[in-house]
């Protein structure tokens, strides 16, 4: 019982040093992080690679065209600096997606997420 204890005792230090120093890093304006005692930095092409092209992934595995070009035209508006077309067609593919699932006789399960997740992991 008292590894357990020490245990959370000391995922609860590791977790409050981790968000002192995130904090820090943010105050400085430095693209560093630490989450889960994994150090990385935040970059154009950490964002590619962990978000842009899993979304894209994801989506083009599901079959949802629309919300893939959705997705695909708010990045490019982004790109753009056109930030209110970018955030109303990433809605418009947020709507899309959630429509798919809605209207969809499946229910989507974890392990299936998983399934496309892992097949996304390396695009």
């Amino acid at each position: 019982m008292q590894l357990l204890v020490n245990r959370r005792e000391n995922l609860s230090r590791v977790a409050k040093c981790e968000k002192e120093l995130n904090t820090l890093f943010e105050i400085h304006n430095s693209p560093w992080r630490i989450v889960n005692a994994t150090v990385f930095i935040i970059d154009s092409e950490y964002l590619h690679n962990e978000v842009v092209a899993k979304t894209q992934c994801l989506l083009r595995e599901n079959s949802v065209a629309g919300a893939l070009e959705e997705f695909t035209e708010a990045g490019s508006c982004l790109t753009d600096g056109r930030t209110k077309e970018a955030v109303v067609n990433a809605h418009k593919s947020v709507e899309s997606v959630m429509k798919t699932i809605l209207e969809t006789q499946e229910h989507l399960t974890f392990g299936r997420f998983r399934d496309w997740e892992q097949r996304c992991a390396h695009p």
